[in-house]
């Protein structure tokens, strides 16, 4: 299995995220914030950053900390 990383991308108009269509899988975005929340490959992550971060149509791009799975949590601790 491939694992996947997700990536918070900002910018100043959304029509400058379809540029990350053929790269990175589209799960949300925000019309009011202009920010867009993609998931790519965990071994291409970095490179995907660093070329994003040279664009003049991206604000900032912040890969989203990895929190693990959902192990040893049972349902009477999420109550």
């Amino acid at each position: 299995m491939i694992k996947r990383t997700k990536m918070i991308v900002y910018t100043d108009n959304l029509r400058n995220l379809r540029a990350l269509r053929p790269i990175a899988h589209l799960q949300y975005y925000s019309k009011i914030f202009h920010y867009a929340i993609f998931y790519v490959n965990e071994s291409d992550a970095l490179r995907i950053k660093e070329r994003l971060e040279k664009s003049r149509k991206i604000t900032k791009v912040e890969i989203a900390p990895y929190l693990g799975g959902f192990e040893g949590i049972s349902q009477a601790d999420s109550c």
